[in-house]
């Protein structure tokens, strides 16, 4: 069985995280690829159309309380997993999964003591597992009725990495450098 969260979403709330034998898993992304994510998807409700990479994702979202959000849940969380519950979280980078699946989904599998299989690489379109989703369900209306998850439920396969991160991260996404630069580093990386 997998779970799914986000940092996001359980921060400040881990005493919520469930007790069962789990093996924790973490995908990291370079700070450039999630805030421009993120400026994709917080600019939709406001309509935004200027240039996405000066959108303000602090200044810009008329519902997010920023303030009331840890620095970096992603790190956060990660800490708090390695302090309490699994001191070898396993952890991989999303860049290397898109580069190599097969090689991450067998190091991977490996990890958590499952067979690995080919149709690990290669499913059905469908955004029926939208309707098993707890959550803010709004949200996620919203989000397939404007097509911002598209990415995520309509492939049938891991799509290729495509062009390179810049160097730079930009003013408005510091709080997602520590957990890249920091202790929260794959101990899955592709060959």
């Amino acid at each position: 069985m997998f779970i799914k969260d986000e940092a996001l979403g359980i921060d400040g709330h881990y005493d919520k995280l469930p007790e069962w034998m789990l093996k924790r898993t973490f995908i990291i992304c370079h700070p450039r690829r999630v805030a421009l994510l993120m400026c994709r998807l917080l600019s939709h409700p406001v309509e935004y159309e200027g240039n996405i990479e000066d959108f303000e994702i602090e200044l810009g979202h008329p519902f997010m309380a920023w303030e009331k959000l840890s620095p970096d849940p992603m790190y956060k969380l990660w800490n708090y997993v390695r302090d309490n519950i699994d001191p070898n979280p396993i952890v991989f980078d999303a860049d290397d999964l898109q580069k190599d699946p097969e090689q991450m989904l067998r190091k991977y599998c490996e990890a958590v003591g499952i067979p690995y299989k080919e149709k690990f690489l290669k499913w059905e379109k469908s955004d029926e597992s939208l309707k098993y989703f707890n959550g803010a369900l709004d949200q996620l209306v919203w989000g397939r009725n404007v097509g911002i998850y598209d990415a995520a439920f309509l492939p049938s396969c891991f799509f290729p990495l495509q062009g390179l991160i810049p160097d730079t991260i930009p003013d408005n996404c510091t709080a997602t450098r520590k957990s890249f630069e920091t202790g929260t580093r794959p101990c899955m990386k592709q060959d």
